[in-house]
């Protein structure tokens, strides 16, 4: 799904024709709604957006991972006897973040 592909529609339009708007939602194509020529929104299917949120939070959570594997104390902890496989992510931070030390994931 791409911005460029999106049909731009005037928040004027959607006001006067909601039912042909949300037919083109329907269909799988996302809106843009645009109020003089600045983009507010974009309409897109409750299942497209709850698959983008999936996505979104799986890789955010690969990139936390991957920033505590950056951490050369966090990797020696782990060659030094936690399993390479097969524990749960939260089970990790439990063991490998030191305490006191924040979270560096984005808030939600």
């Amino acid at each position: 799904m791409s911005a460029a592909s999106d049909k731009i529609v005037q928040i004027s339009d959607l006001k006067r024709n909601p039912a042909r708007i949300l037919d083109e939602v329907r269909k799988g194509m996302p809106v843009t709604i645009t109020q003089g020529s600045r983009a507010d929104a974009i309409l897109v299917l409750r299942d497209q957006w709850a698959e983008l949120h999936t996505r979104v939070e799986a890789l955010e959570e690969e990139l936390e991972l991957r920033e505590l594997l950056a951490d050369p104390k966090v990797r020696q902890r782990l060659e030094r006897g936690l399993p390479k496989r097969g524990i749960p992510l939260s089970e990790v931070r439990a063991r490998l973040v030191p305490r006191g030390r924040t979270r560096s994931r984005r808030s939600r």
